[in-house]
């Protein structure tokens, strides 16, 4: 993944931070970023003006602990090969990571996501609004990416997706799926034909779709085979995670879609609910060079 060379990790002095660390230890190692930030956001804490002039050194204390125990909690991970920062700061954790990705011009935005039944509210804000790729870490999470699925429509957010996971897979020595999920459009039967029928119409028509999405694409050496499979609901999503399980992959890619040049990437239905249901890791690709108001994407 060489387009990796800036890392932010988020991290809240919680139980969950030893599985996003670990994930990281392994992204670190296939991705050989130049640098990664270790980010830890604390409540904001309100001190009147009489309390800040008895205590003026109280709230660069306060910091300077919570960097400690940052410091010390990363000990056991050791992240090698390149040049490690710890960040605290105080405020609304995803306003500041935001911030703080802007700041670092961060390739990729790093989280843990703990379980499926998490309110994922802010999880798709952070998605949402990054300029960045995000990559959400789950309980799940192996310390290994030997098989990877990507999910695609064939569009150009799937194209640069695929584009980094053929990367990733490349420098991990990893295999790798494509995945596209195919529908049989209501109405099909005033074509005279039957469901089953008009369903193989609709594979053979992906398949020459994904010959020529892969047309001029560098598989780097990557083993990529190709999946189809016909929804029987318009929940795509749980096809994306089935067949992510079927194949025991490590992670899935997704590309994410911008509406606009103007305003937030504004991701499909299916890739919020990848993040609210996936328990596997999930890679949401995003397009860094677009033009991008990111704090406005932010629904308070």
């Amino acid at each position: 993944m060489g387009t990796i060379k800036k890392i932010i990790v988020g991290l809240d002095l919680g139980d969950f931070d030893s599985t996003v660390l670990s994930y990281l230890k392994t992204v670190n190692m296939i991705a050989r970023p130049e640098k990664v930030t270790l980010l830890n956001i604390y409540k904001e804490i309100h001190l009147s003006d009489d309390l800040l002039k008895k205590f003026p050194d109280l709230k660069t204390t306060i910091t300077q602990e919570h960097v400690q125990k940052l410091k010390e909690e990363c000990s056991n991970f050791h992240i090698v090969g390149t040049d490690v920062e710890y960040v605290v700061h105080e405020g609304n954790p995803l306003q500041e990571i935001m911030r703080a990705a802007k700041a670092k011009d961060a390739d990729l935005i790093m989280v843990g996501k703990k379980n499926t039944k998490e309110k994922g509210v802010s999880h798709e804000k952070l998605a949402r609004a990054s300029y960045c790729d995000v990559l959400m870490v789950t309980a799940n999470s192996q310390s290994k990416i030997k098989q990877i699925l990507v999910a695609t429509d064939f569009s150009k957010y799937s194209k640069d997706a695929l584009l980094k996971a053929i990367d990733l897979a490349d420098q991990a020595s990893a295999s790798l799926n494509l995945l596209h999920v195919y529908h049989v459009p209501h109405g099909y039967s005033k074509t005279g034909k039957s469901f089953e029928e008009f369903a193989q119409i609709m594979k053979d028509n992906a398949k020459k779709d994904c010959e020529s999405f892969m047309k001029g694409v560098d598989t780097k050496g990557v083993k990529i085979d190709s999946i189809f499979v016909l929804a029987d609901s318009d929940d795509d999503y749980e096809h994306i995670i089935t067949s992510a399980r079927a194949s025991k992959s490590d992670l899935i890619v997704v590309g994410a879609k911008g509406r606009t040049n103007i305003s937030a990437f504004l991701m499909g239905s299916v890739t919020e609910k990848l993040i609210q249901q996936s328990d596997i890791p999930l890679y949401i690709s995003k397009d860094k060079g677009a033009e991008f108001g990111f704090l406005d994407a932010i629904i308070s």
